[in-house]
């Protein structure tokens, strides 16, 4: 079923490498890495708060999992549910994991691409760096970020959280073990 779709979306003589890039597939870990045990999985992180607010103040179309985004408090436990399971995974199955901190992507984008393709094996490309173009030319994009990703990685997305941190303390000891676990403070902004 999963190469029906693949096979769906790809040229028919495609050979490249396929990235799914679906946050949610933290939950699917597991079959992951039975299905396509040498997968290569790059761990998109970033400041808990930054990463709740985000979800609350999404547009999302409704569905078994952004229907958790009504309140902050269940973005919070979804958050918790999610990342609790992706760290159990991440330490009992042999995964080949690549943490990438937005924080860090932000502040270095260059390095931070060329050690993702690094892990992935691929090499760097000058065409890497002109993103911006090959986003905002391609048309229709199908995600709830697409009026992002034809924009310049944002840096005042970091620590964005701290003009809602009354609103969202209440939230903090839910996240804290994960705020600790990924080196992130309430006090910092940036990992650690």
């Amino acid at each position: 079923a999963y190469f029906e779709v693949v096979d769906a979306n790809t040229a028919t003589d495609f050979s490249g490498l396929v990235i799914d890039k679906l946050p949610m597939n933290t939950i699917s870990l597991g079959l992951i890495n039975r299905l396509f045990p040498r997968a290569k999985i790059v761990l998109s992180l970033r400041h808990p708060m930054d990463v709740v607010l985000s979800n609350f103040k999404q547009n999302y179309a409704p569905n078994p999992i952004t229907c958790h985004f009504d309140s902050l408090a269940s973005s919070a436990d979804l958050y918790a549910r999610v990342m609790g399971l992706g760290r159990h995974l991440c330490a009992v199955l042999p995964l080949q994991v690549h943490e990438v901190r937005f924080e860090a992507l932000v502040h270095d984008w260059e390095r931070e691409v060329r050690a993702v393709l690094r892990f992935a094996g691929l090499e760097w490309s000058e065409q890497v760096q002109h993103y911006l173009g090959r986003t905002q030319n391609q048309g229709e994009i199908g995600t709830p970020s697409y009026d992002q990703v034809v924009r310049p990685i944002d840096p005042t997305a970091v620590g964005r959280w701290r003009a809602h941190a009354d609103v969202l303390a209440p939230l903090s000891t839910r996240l804290q073990p994960f705020m600790q676990a990924f080196g992130y403070s309430e006090a910092t902004q940036e990992s650690a």
